[in-house]
Parts: structure tokens; sequence; C-alpha cells
């Protein structure tokens, strides 16, 4: 008794004799299938005298199952600490072997464009992609150094088979700011009106405990304190070290806030930022001078390029 399957030969069999009414099954796999087909197995038997077969036939339908990719790239890949537009072109791509349709696309932060809106329902063939465009707000940063979005798309084959797909895009917050250390080394960038023999107490209000006879004087030589001897104020551990630490950040943020602005998210203006370091100087506690110093330090010390 001879078996044969041309189409997956590792179900072919020899039986040596089958008895009357004797029954034989046996299992086999066809392994890699990728398309329909119909698979027709013969048997054939000889008697002794004579040879008879039959055959018989299975038909094997596969469901390629939708493939399809989602990208997500934004212009630009870098705002300002403040925030700002981006645009977001989204790409559906048909990776799959047989047309499909969107039945979804969504933004985790973003309404979706009209444009966007108008790929749901419309197909793809193989091999091919829609796109579509979303603007969106990156809103200003509380402290984080990037923004993270994720697209889904999902699409449907005529089987109503469904895949889905997503992709995030990072904006990074950008922002320039200068140390105390290079305003004080690079006297000819600074703008706005503020100069280097600026008188300190002309620029923030100063608590009178810290004044002798009503002058600034903290370093030699003698004199009312300029923005530049702020600059190079060595601090300490009693209030007017911690006063020293704060003007040594407040100066050279005060510059870069005048330079830079919306790139320096240290203040919303110059006369915001001095508002702000006013503010803290006025409750004459030296924790709350370093807290602030320390949040203007880390924006100062936030270098993302040359100066312009």
């Amino acid at each position: 008794i001879v078996v044969t399957d041309p189409l997956s030969p590792d179900c072919d069999r020899i039986f040596a004799t089958l008895q009357v009414a004797e029954v034989v099954s046996f299992t086999c796999t066809k392994t890699l299938v990728q398309t329909s087909f119909t698979n027709v197995v013969t048997v054939s038997a000889s008697t002794g005298t004579s040879t008879i077969s039959d055959s018989d036939s299975a038909e094997i339908n596969v469901d390629i199952l939708p493939d399809i990719s989602l990208t997500k790239t934004a212009n630009p890949k870098t705002v300002p600490a403040t925030g700002g537009l981006v645009d977001y072109t989204l790409r559906i791509s048909n990776i799959g072997l047989e047309a499909v349709v969107v039945t979804a696309l969504s933004d985790s932060k973003f309404p979706l464009s009209s444009a966007c809106s108008a790929l749901i329902g419309q197909p793809i063939a193989a091999g091919s992609f829609l796109e579509c465009v979303i603007q969106g707000l990156v809103p200003a940063s509380t402290g984080e150094t990037s923004f993270i979005n994720t697209a889904t798309a999902t699409a449907q084959d005529p089987e109503q088979n469904a895949d889905t797909a997503t992709a995030t895009a990072t904006i990074t917050y950008g922002w320039y700011g200068r140390t105390p250390g290079f305003w004080k080394n690079n006297q000819q960038a600074w703008v706005s009106g503020y100069t280097p023999n600026q008188f300190i107490q002309d620029v923030f209000t100063i608590p009178g405990t810290l004044l002798q006879s009503g002058v600034l004087d903290l370093v030699k030589p003698s004199g009312k304190d300029r923005l530049i001897d702020g600059l190079n104020y060595q601090g300490g551990s009693n209030l007017s070290g911690g006063f020293q630490i704060l003007m040594r950040a407040a100066i050279a943020a005060l510059l870069n806030e005048a330079y830079y602005g919306i790139y320096y998210p240290g203040a919303t203006s110059p006369a915001g930022l001095i508002a702000q370091v006013n503010s803290t100087l006025a409750t004459q506690n030296r924790a709350s001078y370093i807290t602030l110093a320390s949040l203007l330090d880390y924006w100062n010390n936030a270098i993302h390029s040359t100066l312009p």
C-alpha cells in the first residue's frame, strides 16, 4: 500500500499489508504554507492480481493577516523651554501582501487635524502609504527635558483581520544659558542696557541688613559693588554668603534673560527676573537664597549651543 502526497512529501507512506476491515490512520504536517491550495492524496494498493487506487482532496485556505507600520516625524525636534509649535508627520504604510482600510488613527496628546481624520476609512494598497500632518503646541517645560507623545493607527483587511501600529516622537526642550564665568569673561556680550560697571543696588533691591551706610560693599577695593563684582562673589555660610551665592547666579540669569529672551527659561522677562530675585531677597532667609540660586544655576549651566 503506497500513500503519496505530491504537495506534502512528508505525508508519503508505505504499508506492507492491510487486512480486511483494517483501518490505518496517521497525521502529517506541511510547513511554510503561505498561499491557499488544494492538497490531493492518492493511495494505491496491490491485491496480487490487480492494482486499485483512490484519492481524496482537502482545500487549504490561507488568510494572510494585515501588516502595517506607522512612523511619526517631528519638525522641529527641539523647542524652547517655554514651548512651541511642532508639525508631526504621520505615515501609515501597508507592508503586508493585500490591501487594507484604515479604521482608526489617534494621537496621545493632540487632536487629529482634518487631513489626518480624513485618512480613516481610506484604503491602502499593498506597498503603499497614506500620510498627514498634525500641528501641536508643545507646552512649556515644568522641569522635564523632553515632551513625548504617541500616535496609534489600526487597519483591517477584507476578512476583517486587524493590525495596529504605534509610533512615538520625542521633542527636546532646548535653551541657551551661560554661566557667571562666561559673562565675567565676555563683557562684550552684555546687552539691553546692562553694563559691567552698573551698581548691583541700582538693579536689585538689597535688604538694609546687607548694606553699610546704605551701600552694598562686599568686595575690595571698597565702594559700591558693581554687576561685574557680583559675578566674582565667593559666597559663605552666613546670610551675606547666601546673598553672594544668589547674586552671582541672579546676575548671570539677568544677562541670559536679556540676551536670549524666550530661549532662556529662568524668567519671563528681565523685569520678571528682577522681581523674583527681589522677592526672595526680602525674605532675608539664607535657605531661600540658596534655593533660588540653585534653580537659576540650573538654567545658567544648560548650554545647548555656542553663543549666537
